[in-house]
């Protein structure tokens, strides 16, 4: 019986040992995820702590500097949120402000619009001036300036924003586009202000154009700013210069241009 006893025993204690011998590779392999780099907070520790005797060192052997650690921690959580957030707003900036496409932009609305835009389908924006009786005698002004008009057609899209005759005749204080800014002396001086009268309608696409959803900032031939805004609620759309708003009648739309009829002009006499 006592040699039974000693046997069992014998191989309790062996079953201990061999418990007690896992290979270190089977706990690497269950190290946990995200668990603080302890090496990196100690030597943190220790820099702190560089000119304290030996004495000092016994007597904080096995104790942490809570306060230290949680400064270390807070500080790397920071470093993280700030990339995030970098990150993060670069991706909306992105998202909210594209570059500009005169195309798409308007042939965007098109597919909402109910009543503003008219289309002409497969025709040129210099066709569509010729369509448009409202706005002949601009048409007509745009057509004489030929070096304008070349100019007009690099663009890949052209957008025009055309006085109508009636704003022509009761918008410039009794004055006629040839007549102002400067006082006319002779043809070449008539000639000259309807160049400029012209410029101050035409849109011309130059550097980092850019859209925020429904409203596009654009430089003008006479090196203006205007805004082209669309009212999606009422289907229309708006033109600011300046701080004044002008509605847009309507919107004619071709495959190489659009043009923009304001019963306005975007540039008056000085009284």
């Amino acid at each position: 019986m006592m040699l039974t006893n000693l046997l069992a025993l014998s191989a309790s204690v062996i079953t201990l040992a061999e418990c007690t011998q896992q290979p270190d590779n089977d706990i690497q392999k269950r190290e946990p995820k995200n668990v603080a780099n302890l090496d990196y907070l100690f030597q943190q520790y220790e820099q702190d702590h560089k000119g304290e005797d030996s004495e000092e060192k016994v007597k904080r052997k096995n104790v942490a500097d809570l306060s230290n650690l949680e400064h270390i921690l807070e500080d790397e959580q920071e470093s993280v949120e700030k990339d995030s957030k970098i990150k993060r707003d670069g991706i909306q900036g992105k998202q909210a402000r594209r570059v500009f496409d005169p195309k798409s932009f308007f042939h965007a609305k098109i597919k909402r619009s109910q009543k503003v835009i008219k289309t002409y389908e497969s025709s040129s924006v210099n066709n569509v001036l010729t369509q448009v009786r409202d706005v002949s005698v601009f048409a007509g002004y745009l057509r004489d300036s030929e070096k304008i008009l070349k100019q007009l057609h690099k663009n890949r899209f052209a957008v025009i924003i055309a006085p109508s005759d009636h704003a022509l005749s009761s918008k410039l204080g009794g004055r006629k586009p040839w007549e102002f800014p400067r006082d006319p002396n002779d043809e070449n001086d008539a000639a000259a202000n309807i160049q400029d009268f012209v410029k101050a309608h035409l849109v011309k696409f130059e550097g980092e154009l850019s859209e925020i959803q429904d409203e596009v900032a654009l430089l003008l031939f006479d090196g203006q700013t205007i805004v082209i805004r669309h009212d999606a609620a009422t289907d229309s759309f708006r033109v600011e210069k300046g701080d004044s708003w002008t509605d847009v009648v309507a919107v004619y739309y071709a495959d190489d241009g659009a043009v923009l009829v304001i019963d306005d002009s975007l540039v008056k006499p000085q009284n």
